[in-house]
């Protein structure tokens, strides 16, 4: 709550909010975070800065990686659908378990099936047990783009991640731990306000 506060109210001396503006690059020092959260009780400016820095990285990283997916027509979650395919029996997966893997709705990965199906990349089949239902179904195609990607797709993720050690990823992987159990407890009690 204070970080969404500290995010939303005054930095730049107009109410704002920095998710509305994914490229923000005024992101407000200690100094300035202090000035604002001056009224809030129980406030560790060094605290927030670090999570406006480390939200920032990580509008950063996803532009970045949404260009790369971009070039090859790809959007984030075409390309786990079709990672999900690839490693299913067959090749294929039903609707509902692509919504349930992508943990979206039903009618936002049928949206994002019907993008594949227009390229050519998916196919939806009738199930062979069940008339009724349906499987969609990687193509060759669909296959070949992957692996025209793939690569690009490893060759980015090593690039932004090419000044960490072998010591720092031990480091960070236990601080994202510690990030991921603190988020789930904020979810929980937010859940239960």
């Amino acid at each position: 709550m204070v970080v969404f506060l500290i995010s939303r109210l005054t930095i730049f001396d107009k109410e704002v909010n920095f998710l509305d503006n994914i490229t923000f690059n005024d992101r407000p020092d200690v100094n300035r975070i202090a000035e604002t959260a001056a009224a809030a009780a129980n406030v560790d400016p060094a605290t927030a800065a670090l999570y406006i820095d480390l939200q920032w990285t990580y509008l950063e990283m996803q532009k970045q990686y949404e260009a790369v997916l971009a070039d090859y027509d790809l959007s984030e979650s075409r390309f786990l659908i079709m990672m999900f395919l690839t490693h299913a029996t067959d090749w294929s997966l039903t609707p509902s378990d692509i919504a349930d893997k992508l943990g979206s709705t039903r009618a936002t990965a049928s949206k994002l099936i019907k993008a594949l199906e227009q390229k050519a990349w998916v196919r939806k089949l009738t199930s062979p047990t069940d008339k009724r239902s349906s499987q969609i179904q990687l193509t060759e195609e669909g296959n070949a783009a992957l692996e025209r990607f793939l690569p690009h797709n490893f060759e980015v993720i090593k690039r932004m991640m090419r000044h960490l050690t072998a010591d720092d990823f031990k480091t960070f992987t236990a601080l994202l731990n510690k990030l991921k159990l603190g988020t789930q407890q904020t979810i929980n009690e937010m859940e239960h306000n």
